[in-house]
């Protein structure tokens, strides 16, 4: 057991790092479709303030059961985006990088999602893996619908500024 946590808390550190650049491949990219997220402002929509809110659970369980939901959907969105000609287009590179950077086939070892899915295994109180499997799809089918309900007030609100432009 302590073997486990030593090394979860090895493979957290080396995430938080490696999410630490992906947000700035995130910035990049958005950059390079002239949009500036350092410095641009943005209406703060009620979507993204649960989005946020949602993430900072103090349960581990929750937390990582989060997590994997954001790799899982990050995993998915790249394996179909990154080689969508339609989507590659919209960059002058050709390229989603950010996109590419979580394309999980393309992880040596374990990918993020596999080790918060672990992680949050390790955390649950129960050793019933009917138990722990049904806690964290349930974790995980909200935060898949806390962005869906973000994306949707994006594009709605982004609809809204063009009929007034």
């Amino acid at each position: 057991m302590k073997t486990f946590f030593s090394e979860a808390r090895d493979a957290v550190r080396e995430m938080k790092e490696e999410e630490g650049s992906h947000a700035l491949l995130w910035v990049a990219g958005a950059k390079e479709l002239g949009i500036d997220l350092n410095t641009d402002h943005y209406p703060q929509l009620s979507s993204i303030e649960n989005l946020i809110q949602a993430s900072t659970s103090e349960d581990p369980v929750e937390f990582f059961s989060w997590l994997a939901g954001v790799e899982y959907l990050a995993e998915e969105l790249s394996a179909y985006l990154c080689h969508a000609p339609a989507f590659t287009r919209a960059f002058p590179s050709g390229r989603w990088i950010w996109g590419e950077a979580h394309n999980a086939h393309d992880h040596h070892g374990p990918s993020h999602l596999e080790i918060d899915e672990d992680l949050a295994r390790a955390y649950h109180p129960s050793n019933d893996p009917e138990i722990v499997g049904a806690t964290m799809t349930a974790n995980i089918r909200r935060c898949i619908q806390l962005f869906d309900r973000a994306a949707t007030q994006i594009q709605d609100t982004l609809a809204q500024s063009e009929k007034v432009s």
